[in-house]
């Protein structure tokens, strides 16, 4: 493989396999990057604020932990569509210069994790996109033995989160897409991605 600095989201549903994906990366020796890490970070930092904007909605109990409100925010931000843009607007971009300052000066081929890749319409930042993707029914059962959700809860965490497949961005973007099938065993999944990285 030629060396060359490329930079390469990966992105999908919650429960499609990403996960499988990008230890494999890992176990290749490549530099992977979660956006879902860079986000709990911004969260983090900027809690007062954030605490601020959803105090209202949020339990009225003292020394509440934070990842128990995380958790409630979460849940607001299902259900109510004005408060889940303001927190977007409010974390997205604190999200994207962490993530510049990561992937500065970089000369070698990076993965970046991103699940909200096209919502947050940072997809042109990237050389290309390869989409984990698996139908719904997969991912729920997943999600529930996985993490220990509830159905009920799986499902809104699905549906918070606009599936790629149905992105109007992938029919505009003009960056290279590769897909995988995050519902094949796992073989078959590690011989998807080393197809895409020999094609780099």
């Amino acid at each position: 493989m030629e060396k060359k600095r490329l930079l390469i989201a990966i992105t999908g549903p919650q429960g499609a396999g990403k996960s499988e994906v990008l230890n494999f990366l890992k176990s290749l020796g490549f530099e992977v990057y979660c956006a879902d890490t860079v986000a709990k970070k911004v969260f983090y930092e900027n809690f007062q604020d954030i605490y601020d904007m959803f105090k209202t909605y949020l339990s009225k109990e003292k020394n509440l932990d934070i990842n128990v409100l995380r958790r409630e925010i979460a849940l607001i931000i299902s259900k109510d569509k004005l408060m889940k843009k303001r927190l977007e607007d409010f974390m997205w971009p604190k999200i994207k210069e962490c993530l510049k300052k990561l992937l500065n000066n970089k000369e070698k081929v990076v993965f970046v994790e991103i699940p909200l890749l096209f919502d947050a319409n940072m997809e042109e930042n990237f050389d290309i996109i390869w989409i984990v993707d698996a139908p719904f029914d997969v991912r729920l059962k997943r999600l529930i033995e996985s993490r220990g959700y509830s159905e009920e809860e799986a499902k809104i965490r699905m549906n918070m989160q606009w599936p790629p497949s149905k992105s109007k961005s992938i029919e505009k973007c003009k960056i290279p897409i590769y897909y995988i099938d995050g519902s094949k065993n796992i073989e078959e999944v590690k011989k998807r991605v080393l197809e895409l990285l020999n094609s780099l």
